[in-house]
């Protein structure tokens, strides 16, 4: 048994609760010396949040349709208009709100999001049915202007991971520091992705490299560039990123799709963060950054449950108010990535009918 124990922190692995045999999907899959397992449940999944941040024009909205959607761009935004909530946006090209898209892996590792040929757009339902892990994108707003919204995105979502996204063709601008200090002080795992290699001069490219590699290097930030080159880096990086010391580094093009791949397979293989299963047990605690009134529903408000459990019909105390004080509640109902559920657990983020 110890030896077995001495195993399981070798490898880069999200190993869940055992479940009986025939009630699991797993898959065993050999790198070198490393080995990845996944066990899971339907219904049961590993979810994991990130962060997409980074200077305005650098690909973030891009890189985030092409992922979800399987279509590489054409160029001209083909791919960020699939996934722009209003108008204004489209129009601009140019996020200004707090954005949330999902990618699902199945137990195999494929993705569930174009799983068809024809690379159908899928639900939220059918990815959260067939899902052993589903990866939720918190794609933020890089804009001077709307650096609060970016920075209610990163503190209110809690997320797991950040990806900072860089333009090789524009290097490492003020507001690409901004948000690499904000990541710094919320202490987030960082990956950092250069895009657009497609189109910029390879001495532009080395002088991005260079700044990038001297910014890890000061004294505030201290990490190590890690630079995906091959598979079995992926799985060296997933092996030690949570731990804060080294940041990934992947050059990519939403056109070409170089680089494309790397992205994919370290999300299908990165750990999560926070125990979860130890936060559970402690006294509920939920965050609530939206409130709405849905007709024929009544009061919805959105969060996250930091530690606890909430079960339909059980009885909360919201507040405070004006007056500091808490008032009782009741939860009708709970929906988790659009899809109604009895139970949410630490580190859940969901909406709740009071």
């Amino acid at each position: 048994e110890e030896e077995e124990e001495e195993e399981k922190k070798k490898r880069p692995s999200e190993i869940m609760m055992k479940r009986e045999p025939e009630e699991m999907n797993k898959r065993e899959e050999k790198i070198g010396d490393k080995y990845l397992i996944r066990e899971f449940k339907k219904g049961d999944y590993v979810d994991l949040r990130i962060a997409v941040c980074g200077n305005v024009d650098a690909g973030k909205s891009t890189m985030v349709g092409v992922l979800t959607n399987g279509d590489l761009d054409d160029g001209r935004g083909s791919a960020r208009s699939s996934v722009f909530l209003h108008k204004h946006e489209s129009v601009t090209g140019r996020t200004s709100s707090v954005a949330q898209h999902i990618i699902g892996y199945d137990a195999k590792g494929g993705c569930i999001n174009y799983e068809n040929e024809r690379m159908q757009k899928v639900s939220w339902k059918n990815i959260v049915e067939k899902a052993g892990k589903i990866i939720t994108f918190i794609d933020l707003a890089g804009h001077e202007k709307y650096l609060k919204t970016t920075v209610f995105g990163m503190v209110g979502t809690k997320p797991d991971y950040a990806c900072i996204m860089i333009g090789a063709n524009m290097g490492v601008t003020r507001m690409t520091k901004e948000h690499l200090g904000l990541c710094l002080a919320l202490k987030i795992p960082i990956i950092v992705i250069v895009t657009k290699v497609d189109l910029c001069p390879p001495n532009i490219l080395k002088e991005t490299m260079a700044t990038i590699k001297k910014i890890f290097k000061l004294p505030g930030v201290r990490k190590l560039p890690f630079y995906i080159k091959s598979e079995k880096d992926l799985y060296t990086a997933a092996d030690n990123i949570s731990g804060g010391r080294i940041a990934p580094i992947i050059m990519m093009s939403a056109v070409t799709g170089q680089g494309v791949d790397y992205v994919q397979h370290l999300l299908n293989i990165l750990p999560k963060k926070v125990n979860q299963e130890e936060l559970s047990t402690k006294d509920t605690e939920f965050i609530i950054d939206n409130t709405y009134f849905v007709n024929g529903v009544g009061t919805v408000v959105s969060g996250i449950l930091t530690q606890g459990t909430i079960k339909a019909n059980d009885t909360l105390k919201i507040g405070p108010d004006g007056n500091g004080n808490f008032r009782k509640v009741q939860v009708k109902s709970i929906q988790r990535k659009r899809v109604n559920v009895n139970e949410a657990s630490a580190g859940h983020q969901c909406c709740l009918a009071l």
